[in-house]
């Protein structure tokens, strides 16, 4: 992953001086003069961010920015108030893609991260559509999590959990227009397989898409598609994933954990190797007792091996919460407390660990690599590997 974001830096530089110049104008009311619009450059597909500009208001309810990149910039607002604070949001940023010419912002500073897209690369209808329900959609749900905030802080525990909990059912609640933006997605990339955003799609879902549907989509972009930069870094891991499909050997790792201890593939010789992916997110919550019991059930069996990020945030987590506090019907407190004292072989994701989020391509979180006895890959994905570890086991040695 690094090797490609410095490749990609490289290409960059490269290009500025022959690059395409671009112009961001904002029509947002609200803005008031010194307020920040803060934009940072997206690597894909890791969605590593690296500041590129920032755009100070200069008068009221608008802004302009001009400047030149290379090919294409995918970029990341983030909107920076002088004074007060942003309103909530379900979104960290708002995500623009530029090429050349000029990109209109409208919107509010109440909905800044939804603000209406046009000009540049947001001239097609059909593209316009998709844009305005993924908007209303995040409007509505961000509008829970405000009010939720707003509940909490009038000290009103019972209101902000009725928000709370309407703002983690979202996706079930408003199931039919979720498909329907789905549905139209799908459509637009169909239209237009060889378009900047559907190449954009892609990278952001190449480690977690079937390989058929990522390569699929890279077949049928045209040859300027292919050979454009993030086309090349497509295919790059379109290749990277080729390797990591069940029945390939599974690339060799060599970790180590925070005391220090250390293992390697050539460790698990024998047994079979759950590797999880794990961290501070609800899927992780959930699953949590089913992998401890799996791995207490069957130890003598499977070896698993976690992967973090910081269990110094963990443990600061575990500190943060009360002992009644709950995702949904879920005690965080006893799940945490779990997390931060696993019976198997946990190592934070940093310095030379970190390879092995580049080499396996962990595409979320909870993310896992199932890994035979004599080091293929069975599987690789979110649950559908840990119920494929699950029923295996339980076909070779009994359910119990």
């Amino acid at each position: 992953m690094r090797n490609i974001l410095f490749t990609w830096l490289i290409c960059l530089l490269s290009l500025s001086v022959n690059g395409n110049s671009f112009t961001i104008k904002g029509e947002v009311d609200g803005l008031m003069v010194g307020d920040t619009l803060s934009f940072e450059r997206i690597g894909l597909p890791g969605f590593e961010l690296e500041f590129a500009f920032d755009a100070v208001v200069e008068q009221p309810n608008t802004f302009t920015y001009k400047g030149s990149h290379g090919e294409v910039g995918f970029y990341m607002m983030t909107y920076k108030p002088s004074s007060g604070t942003v309103v909530s949001s379900d979104k960290r940023g708002l995500l623009l893609l530029i090429k050349g010419g000029t990109t209109h912002l409208i919107g509010s500073t109440n909905s800044i991260y939804y603000c209406q897209l046009k000009g540049g690369l947001y001239e097609n209808e059909m593209l316009q559509q998709v844009l305005d329900l993924e908007n209303t959609l995040g409007k509505k749900r961000s509008e829970l999590l405000r009010l939720m905030d707003e509940a909490r802080g009038q000290g009103d525990q019972e209101k902000a959990k009725e928000y709370g909990d309407k703002f983690n059912s979202f996706h079930s609640d408003n199931r039919e227009e979720i498909q329907r933006l789905s549905l139209l997605k799908k459509e637009f990339y169909k239209s237009f397989p060889s378009s900047e955003h559907t190449l954009v799609d892609a990278l952001q879902d190449v480690d977690s898409a079937p390989f058929e549907v990522s390569l699929s989509k890279y077949e049928k972009m045209n040859s300027e598609a292919q050979n454009s930069f993030f086309g090349q870094v497509l295919k790059q891991e379109i290749d990277k994933i080729a390797v990591l499909l069940p029945g390939n050997m599974a690339p060799d790792f060599h970790l180590t954990s925070l005391d220090e201890k250390e293992i390697t593939l050539a460790d698990c010789a024998g047994s079979y190797v759950l590797i999880y992916h794990w961290g501070l997110c609800p899927g992780s919550f959930t699953i949590e007792k089913q992998v401890v019991d799996l791995y207490n059930t069957y130890k003598d069996h499977l070896i698993v091996i976690g992967i973090t990020d910081k269990m110094e945030e963990i443990q600061g987590f575990y500190e943060s919460i009360g002992p009644g506090d709950k995702f949904g019907d879920l005690e965080l407190k006893p799940t945490l407390a779990s997390m931060l004292n696993h019976p198997w072989f946990d190592a934070e994701k940093s310095g030379d660990n970190s390879r092995v989020d580049t080499d396996y391509a962990f595409a979320g979180l909870p993310y896992f690599i199932f890994i035979s006895p004599d080091g293929k890959i069975i599987a690789r994905d979110f649950h559908a590997a840990f119920n494929k570890a699950k029923n295996t086991m339980e076909i070779e040695f009994g359910k119990r």
